[in-house]
């Protein structure tokens, strides 16, 4: 990827010494001497704002939720915003290498941990691939039991998105009620693998999850459908929503709250 007209060249985190010696692959530098800063990181250069009324507002990396990590800074005189640096990349932790280096058949617990909201997503495609490889079949009830897995994390995401939207918007009851209907979502999944992040559900040839006890799985999908209807009514007819719709920019799409979208949803629903 290639930053053209926009941001800094080093914005983004690369692989450093500590991910490169996890994969096997240390430098001859790093073979020589210790490692520079306890793990080779190198030091970001923040863009900065002098005077004393200027205060910084660091965020991140680690942010609570399940969300992938960032790093944000921010430059503020009282209640303006006078600058917002984003770092990314702290996903670049050598992942891939670690992956050709084992043997494909025992990758399932690092695949599940490749970003913290798509594990089953991730280790389904895995398990896939070596499953097509090595000419297995399984039976529809794998595939079925790896279908609701998948449905109830993509559930439990979408839910924690509205979350931090009606958080951001100022509609606190909105991000209270969707956080706690992502919660109905992830303890359904527990219930039928184990782990509320499906780790385990799935395994190359085979799966951790297992189709019991669907009456209360029927009790959960029927209680998200109704109260997320009616949180999702209570949010689009909240003042804070109303005029946040309208002060947003963007392409006006439906199945969005009335709201209008930007970036790569809006040039999908362009095309």
């Amino acid at each position: 990827m290639l930053n053209v007209g926009h941001g800094k060249a080093e914005d983004r985190r690369h692989e450093k010494e500590r991910q490169k010696r996890r994969a096997g692959e240390r430098s001859e530098d790093a073979r020589a001497g210790p490692i520079a800063n306890g793990d080779g990181r190198d030091a970001y250069a923040f863009y900065e704002i002098q005077g004393k009324e200027v205060h910084e507002v660091a965020v991140g990396p680690v942010h609570a939720g399940v969300i992938e990590p960032g790093s944000f800074r921010f430059m503020c005189l009282g209640e303006q915003v006078h600058h917002l640096e984003i770092h990314l990349g702290y996903q670049h932790r050598g992942v891939e290498k670690m992956l050709l280096g084992g043997d494909a058949r025992r990758l399932a617990p690092l695949v599940e941990t490749i970003a913290g909201d798509t594990s089953i997503a991730h280790t389904w495609a895995y398990a896939s691939a070596v499953e097509a490889l090595a000419g297995l079949e399984l039976g529809g009830l794998a595939d079925a039991a790896r279908g609701v897995m998948l449905e109830l994390e993509r559930i439990a995401m979408h839910l924690a998105g509205l979350a931090g939207m009606a958080t951001d918007i100022g509609f606190l009851q909105g991000g209270a009620s969707y956080g706690r209907l992502r919660t109905t979502a992830i303890n359904a999944s527990m219930r039928l693998c184990g782990s509320r992040f499906g780790r385990g559900a799935i395994r190359v040839g085979g799966l951790g999850a297992r189709l019991e006890k669907l009456s209360e799985l029927r009790t959960s999908l029927a209680l998200l459908s109704k109260d997320v209807a009616i949180v999702n009514q209570a949010m689009i007819e909240s003042r804070s929503g109303m005029v946040r719709r309208k002060k947003w920019p963007g392409r006006s799409m439906p199945g969005t709250f009335g709201t209008t979208a930007l970036a790569p949803v809006a040039r999908i629903n362009s095309s």
